[in-house]
């Protein structure tokens, strides 16, 4: 008759042997299918309720990872989330809303019979630059204004950000972008067609806003009197 201690040592074994060590493996790459080195790429479970471990790693000089992950136990196995973090030259807004952090991720099922796969992770646009200096068209005092950016062809689609007069925006780079500027006390100023930025230029605008107050002694002025 096994012994109830025996029993227990046999069950965690047991467990040990059928947790199998996964492996996500593959190239994190640009818009232009270049491996990009130095991407971090983590990996975290999509099917369970407490996350309670992730992997890590680093690309190498050819844009390559490998992750070490759970196969998972059951026959169903599990599913992985892995994603590139963006680096700072990439930017991320997306047509479902204006976040601009993490990166195009792939979920990845793996199982006790099939515990290895393989992917190819793309990098989102990179950057460009919009920057200049927000003053009023009269004095040329520096205004602290608030931009709102948003899509050509997905106007639904708007990032809103308040600066310091001298200002550096990051756009996302081969996108038509309107620009809408507005300040406490002047009228709204919006640039005429769209903006775009190729990948890694700057382009400056500078820009002037008038006031309400000046807005309003230019409008012509309507006599309530009759005429004589």
């Amino acid at each position: 008759m096994m012994k109830h201690g025996a029993a227990v040592v046999l069950l965690i074994n047991a467990c040990l042997v059928s947790a199998l060590t996964g492996r996500i493996s593959g190239t994190v790459v640009d818009e232009y299918g270049n491996p990009v080195p130095q991407v971090i790429v983590e990996a975290v479970p999509t099917n369970v309720e407490l996350v309670r471990t992730m992997s890590k790693a680093i690309t190498d000089a050819n844009g390559w990872f490998v992750l070490r992950v759970d196969a998972g136990r059951e026959p169903d196995g599990m599913r992985w989330d892995v994603y590139p973090s963006q680096p700072s030259s990439y930017f991320r807004w997306s047509l479902d809303n204006a976040r601009t952090s993490g990166g195009y991720g792939q979920e990845v099922r793996l199982t006790p019979q099939v515990p290895d796969a393989t992917v190819q992770l793309l990098l989102d646009l990179k950057v460009g630059l919009l920057k200049g200096q927000v003053t009023d068209a009269l004095t040329g005092v520096p205004l602290r204004p608030k931009f709102e950016l948003s899509w050509a062809s997905h106007p639904i689609v708007a990032m809103r950000e308040s600066t310091l007069s001298l200002y550096r925006i990051s756009l996302p780079a081969d996108i038509e972008i309107t620009v809408q500027v507005t300040s406490p006390g002047y009228k709204q100023w919006s640039h005429p067609g769209t903006i775009s930025v190729r990948s890694g230029q700057e382009i400056t605008l500078d820009i002037q806003m008038e006031s309400e107050t000046t807005a309003a002694l230019a409008r012509p002025q309507t006599s309530r009197g009759g005429t004589n």
